[in-house]
């Protein structure tokens, strides 16, 4: 039984069509990417499965249950988010970051017992974040927040895990390093990814999006074709088979778009 269903899930903002009868389901313990240009309505459909926004026609379900139903707490308990952005104003220690995530599973003046803090010593090892404890949240690296704000997912103990970008800004190791974690948490994962590469070898699945419609949702393998590619995201795109289940994807521009570019280059020259 899917844990989680959107059924002809649209959303619009006064006549702007941002999501089209979207419908797709997540069963537990998938790792669904989904993917698409920008404007293709990603981070929107984020929102509306995590009911911050209302859905204009369609219903999302959650243990068949639409989560207008669920309070905001009790959807906290069920949703952890990782979002592209963090709002860094306030200068918490790692562990007050952290210990956040016990916030839906405590009453608004509980005070911290020993068992919270055994859980966020548990959540900060298994990132390796432990000797980070003290520290100034605001000032880690790029990919020592991300990764604090997974181990606070962690303790937060959501069924579902949404990630939105969740390599955006970050080096090539720490991009590996963290989705690597995350496809071990052995949770529900939705994330966007911009990175096709990055989706093909850490995603189950992967949902390609384009005008606010889904435009195909299959494994990996099966989406990622150099007809979707060039479709989507108007570029050419070799697929490349490798040892292991992942296509490896190399890309390029379309002929006609690489002689107007080398033509408006010849043009600056000449000025």
């Amino acid at each position: 039984m899917p844990l989680l269903v959107a059924d002809k899930v649209s959303y619009q903002i006064n006549q702007l069509q941002i999501l089209d009868q979207i419908s797709f389901a997540v069963g537990q313990g998938e790792i669904v990417g989904i993917i698409g240009p920008n404007g293709a309505g990603k981070t929107t459909l984020l929102k509306c499965l995590l009911g911050h926004l209302n859905v204009s026609s369609g219903s999302i379900k959650l243990k068949q249950k639409p989560i207008d139903q669920y309070s905001t707490k009790a959807l906290a308990k069920h949703f952890a988010l990782v979002a592209q952005k963090t709002d860094s104003s306030f200068n918490l220690t790692v562990f007050d970051v952290v210990k956040m995530g016990l916030l839906p599973h405590k009453n608004l003046f509980s005070l911290d017992s020993d068992h919270d803090r055994n859980q966020v010593t548990i959540a900060l090892k298994k990132f390796d974040l432990q000797h980070l404890l003290k520290h100034s949240f605001n000032t880690l690296s790029g990919g020592e927040q991300q990764r604090i704000l997974l181990a606070r997912a962690l303790v937060q103990r959501a069924q579902i895990l949404i990630l939105d970008e969740p390599t955006n800004h970050l080096d090539i190791y720490y991009q590996h390093q963290i989705l690597q974690q995350v496809s071990q948490l052995g949770v529900t994962v939705i994330m966007t990814v911009h990175d096709l590469n990055l989706a093909a070898q850490y995603c189950q699945r992967i949902i390609a999006l384009d005008k606010g419609r889904v435009v195909a949702d299959n494994t990996p393998t099966q989406v990622l074709t150099s007809a979707l590619i060039k479709s989507v995201f108007k570029l050419n795109a070799q697929v490349i088979e490798t040892s292991s289940s992942a296509p490896q994807l190399l890309f390029s521009l379309p002929v006609d778009e690489q002689q107007h570019n080398t033509n408006t280059e010849g043009s600056d020259v000449s000025r």
